[in-house]
């Protein structure tokens, strides 16, 4: 029998706004052709459940009305699911058919101060609320726009049968000190999946920006967040630059069990969110960070 473990304790959050119902392969690859833009772009997560009517009431409203309004080119979203969620993120070890959640959710919700909530807002890594109208988002993300950023990242990322390429390019723009990182998520754009919306459910609940997997390490079975090793660390001249150049395969591995969402790859439904966190003590701050549509 396929197995579904959990490998950190984050399901067990109270949540009161819902009841429940490797380094890259390639390091210092030649990411030719990208240019990196002195832009400090604005990250939101929304994190929630199909479990939570809520999410689905006004919740995931509000967040497809910022998709539908603030170019990515601006902002970087990811949708993160409770791991009882039927879409939380998951792989498959291949060496005993055991079926793990993706260590990219506990990547991005433990560098987070949790609301203890669903549905959850978070820009730049602050909570904001369980709601977002487009206005506040919009003026959170232009005076986000208005900062000089330390640092930018381009990204590139195309497909290749089942594989995605992934090209990325970090440039410091100041004078910095400190531990950086890269993450790189795979997000599916849009699936139609059930959703509880206010007492019931809908069946075919559009769904958008789905965290499926960590990209770090290149394979789907045993997914890293982070790489074995930082991308910068210790004092950094303003000018230096580094470039990264690996392939992410993609594998068909079912569902741990039929009420789950399968996730199959269609390069055209798919973008590639890349982060860089600094460490900042006990967590990591999110830096700047980009997203691309796989080409």
């Amino acid at each position: 029998m396929k197995k579904l473990l959990l490998l950190a304790g984050l399901a067990a959050f109270v949540f009161v706004g819902c009841s429940d119902g490797g380094d890259n392969p390639n390091p210092g690859g030649d990411a030719d052709g990208l240019e990196v833009e002195r832009k400090q772009r604005a990250s939101l997560l929304y994190y929630t459940a199909t479990w939570c009517g809520p999410c689905g009431s006004y919740g995931s409203p509000d967040f497809k009305a910022i998709l539908d309004n603030i170019p990515q080119s601006d902002l970087t979203s990811i949708v993160v699911h409770d791991r009882r969620s039927q879409l939380a993120a998951f792989y498959k070890n291949n060496q005993n058919d055991t079926f793990y959640y993706s260590p990219a959710d506990i990547t991005l919700l433990s560098n987070l101060n949790l609301s203890g909530s669903l549905p959850a807002f978070y820009m730049n890594q602050q909570y904001i609320s369980t709601r977002f109208p487009l206005a506040n988002a919009q003026s959170e993300v232009t005076a986000t726009l208005e900062l000089d950023p330390v640092l930018g990242v381009a990204a590139e990322a195309t497909a290749d049968g089942n594989n995605i390429n992934i090209k990325t390019k970090t440039e410091f723009f100041q004078n910095a000190e400190g531990t950086y990182h890269l993450s790189a998520f795979i997000v599916q754009k849009k699936i139609n999946f059930r959703q509880a919306v206010g007492g019931a459910y809908q069946e075919s609940f559009e769904h958008r920006n789905i965290l499926r997997a960590s990209a770090r390490n290149g394979k789907m079975d045993g997914q890293t967040a982070y790489g074995d090793a930082p991308i910068f660390s210790g004092s950094i001249s303003s000018g230096e630059t580094k470039e990264l150049n690996w392939t992410f395969e993609y594998e068909n591995i079912g569902v741990p069990n039929a009420n789950f969402a399968a996730w199959n790859f269609d390069p055209a439904n798919t973008a590639v969110a890349v982060i860089i966190w600094k460490d900042a003590g006990a967590k990591k701050e999110i830096v700047n960070s980009i997203m691309v549509d796989v080409k």
